[in-house]
């Protein structure tokens, strides 16, 4: 069953291709009960008939590795893959790119956050890739280089729990393909690179109720959270081992959950501290939110 309201008109294939969302109906014409469009629905649906929020924000962040070569192998006798990143990546300091030499300006491992040119090889990329997301109809806010070599990470609004999976979707379409028109590879494979930090897609969550902020106390024990975030933050820790066969499906969703490189390795919720499994961001009363 098709949402009008979804609509968008594709800026790579031409030829007047029109994108639409819809959700999954199964042979009777009743909704798929493992539609994931109709799964966020009852979730909204049953977080207002118990009182708890008649809205519900969410906002993602999602990371991503732009390489300039990507080389697998899926065979009888081997299987692997390896990527490299001549103009961008330290451990090409010496190599030489394109024929003319080797221009430096290579990041210190492990502390390209909000790097910028010459460094950032690659910001007139992200800034395309947002250009196009605002095209289609996504509220873009802004874009930076993330910790790792040839990582990056976009900023979307955040919005009601459907509409941000749906934003989602259309994010990871836009960056791949974008990344493809440049010559390049976007992938938001956890862990490509044992050796540099990996990608995470973050999930900020409120409640809000009449207008107001529900996990926001101003007199809140810790962080100024109130009773209600403190039990929505349980209920998360609680099932996050059954929460992981969602957010982790894959075996190189583990290589990323390691400690040394900011990732969250603690079944805990922390102000700040990015090894948690919750994190509590250090934000203004209408943002209180738990990540």
């Amino acid at each position: 069953f098709s949402d009008p309201s979804s609509c968008f008109m594709d800026p790579f294939l031409g030829d007047g291709v029109l994108h639409m969302t819809c959700w999954v109906l199964t042979a009777e014409g009743e909704p798929c009960s493992r539609c994931p469009r109709t799964i966020a629905d009852r979730c909204e649906e049953w977080i207002k008939e118990q009182g708890l929020a008649d809205k519900i924000f969410v906002g993602f962040e999602a990371e991503f590795f732009i390489f300039e070569n990507v080389q697998y192998s899926v065979q009888g006798h081997r299987v692997g893959f390896s990527v490299d990143c001549k103009q961008e990546a330290y451990w090409n300091s010496d190599a030489v790119c394109d024929g003319r030499g080797n221009l430096a300006h290579r990041s210190v491992a492990g502390r390209g956050y909000c790097c910028v040119p010459p460094e950032d090889r690659r910001h007139t990329v992200r800034a395309s890739m947002l250009r196009h997301m605002e095209a289609v109809g996504l509220p873009v806010e802004k874009h930076h280089h993330e910790v790792g070599v040839c990582q990056h990470e976009l900023g979307i609004r955040y919005s009601t729990l459907r509409q941000a999976a749906d934003w989602c979707l259309t994010y990871k379409y836009v960056v791949k393909n974008v990344a493809h028109a440049n010559g390049v590879t976007a992938t938001f494979l956890p862990k490509p690179m044992p050796l540099t930090s990996g990608s995470g897609m973050h999930l900020h969550m409120s409640f809000w109720l009449g207008g107001r902020n529900t996990f926001f106390d101003e007199n809140g024990e810790y962080a100024q959270l109130s009773q209600r975030a403190l039990f929505a933050i349980a209920g998360i820790l609680t099932h996050a081992p059954a929460l992981l066969a969602l957010t982790n499906p894959t075996t190189n969703s583990y290589k990323r959950l390691v400690p040394g490189f900011e990732a969250p390795c603690c079944l805990s919720y922390s102000q700040g501290n990015r090894t948690a499994a919750i994190r509590i961001p250090l934000s203004a009363r209408n943002a209180t939110k738990s990540k």
